[in-house]
């Protein structure tokens, strides 16, 4: 299963990014941190794996690869999958819960094409992939 989220990041351009629930089901407690300081999402897509289920969703607007840092919740094994992912393996209950800053890989929609692409998706998701509730806010 894969959850596909948006964030307006840089003015007027659309960062779609995705967390997939195969690699959630197998988080381990050890985060690595990223080139920049900042820790990857552990279950993130990178914009390889990310282009071809966009095509699968029916978008054709042009994207280029992008990234952000966004507040996340958090406990101390990583970033809580999206309530719309799947995960077969259950998390230990860990009552300390926090926003961290995690970083994100995906595609960026720039201008007026995230706004395409926004208008451009199905109003059901295909097999596989469920829609976040960020991208759902602007449908």
């Amino acid at each position: 299963m894969i959850a596909l989220h948006t964030v307006w990041s840089e003015p007027g351009h659309l960062l779609v990014w995705g967390e997939t629930s195969v690699l959630a089901a197998n988080l381990r407690p050890v985060r690595r941190k990223a080139s920049s300081g900042w820790q990857q999402h552990p279950f993130g897509l990178i914009p390889a794996d990310l282009s071809p289920v966009l095509k699968r969703c029916s978008v054709s607007v042009r994207t280029l690869p992008g990234a952000a840092i966004l507040l996340l919740p958090s406990d101390d094994r990583g970033p809580l999958p999206s309530p719309e992912l799947i995960v077969e393996t259950e998390r230990p209950h860990i009552k300390e819960q926090r926003l961290q800053p995690w970083a994100v890989s995906g595609l960026m929609a720039r201008d007026t094409a995230g706004l395409d692409l926004l208008l451009g998706l199905p109003t059901d998701a295909p097999a596989g992939v469920v829609f976040g509730a960020s991208l759902r806010f602007w449908m």
